[in-house]
């Protein structure tokens, strides 16, 4: 890794793993948002790159483009949010009240609509916390955002964006020994705000600062993941490109002094 200007030993704490895919990617680590690169084979002329909606809430609006090829359409669809309950609908569960256990099939998870098995007769409006189950319920599905892109023909391309998912900050560590030498080590320690694994084929520490700014303001930070269920499918091309920060220029990034 290159520490961008760190002279000193520096190993790596991984303190949290994750990212939109488990594909291997090339990655740069800012202070505070990361550049996140992957190189792609177009065997037709469409390309495909899916994300959870906690990946999309993460990623720096505009910055989502692919690379080395001319796109002629980008398209971008959101797949709602599902109930983990919806998972059981058409099935049968039981509804328990009091010692009273009744085997009843689930019609509808939005309202709690039962049938009951044995009289056919429905229910309106049962607590999901009134219902047991035959097996261990999944996970909420947390919804994907899927953008499409046409280019005008097969090729070699590499999707690129900038997240604040990814960001990495130095950790010094001053000892001394008996005979009073000092010794300074560093860690660099790499932060992760998303729940995916990713797989880093290469990456680079960037050290200094450098600031996402949209006409001279501080670009906002994305909602919170618990702000999910208010994201706009739209809203992540829809944005206009965040500019950078006056400084060094080095790889289409700009470093303040």
């Amino acid at each position: 890794m290159n520490t961008g200007g760190m002279n000193k030993k520096t190993a790596v704490l991984l303190l949290a793993s994750s990212l939109f895919t488990a594909q291997a990617a090339e990655v740069r680590f800012y202070s505070s948002f990361s550049e996140v690169r992957q190189v792609q084979t177009l065997k037709t002329n469409e390309l495909s790159a899916s994300f959870d909606l906690e990946s999309i809430n993460q990623m720096v609006p505009g910055t989502l483009t692919l690379e080395g090829v001319k796109i002629v359409s980008q398209l971008q669809t959101a797949a709602p949010t599902k109930s983990w309950l919806e998972a059981y609908e058409g099935q049968t569960v039981f509804l328990r009240e009091g010692d009273k256990l009744t085997e009843v099939k689930l019609i509808r998870a939005s309202d709690g609509t039962v049938q009951d098995l044995k009289t056919g007769r429905y229910r309106v409006g049962v607590n999901v916390q009134s219902l047991e189950f035959p097996s261990l319920p999944p996970l909420q599905d947390p919804g994907k955002v899927t953008v499409k892109f046409g280019v005008d023909k097969p090729g070699t391309a590499t999707l690129s964006y900038l997240s604040r998912a990814l960001s990495w900050s130095p950790r010094y560590t001053l000892s001394v020994d008996k005979a009073g030498i000092p010794k300074l080590e560093s860690l660099a320690d790499l932060r992760n705000a998303t729940s995916e694994a990713v797989k880093v084929d290469s990456s680079e520490l960037v050290a200094g600062e450098v600031n996402l700014t949209e006409s001279g303001q501080p670009y906002p930070m994305p909602p919170s993941p618990m702000a999910r269920g208010n994201f706009q499918a739209d809203a992540v091309m829809s944005a206009p490109a965040p500019q950078i920060g006056a400084g060094v220029e080095g790889a289409g990034v700009t470093a303040s002094r």
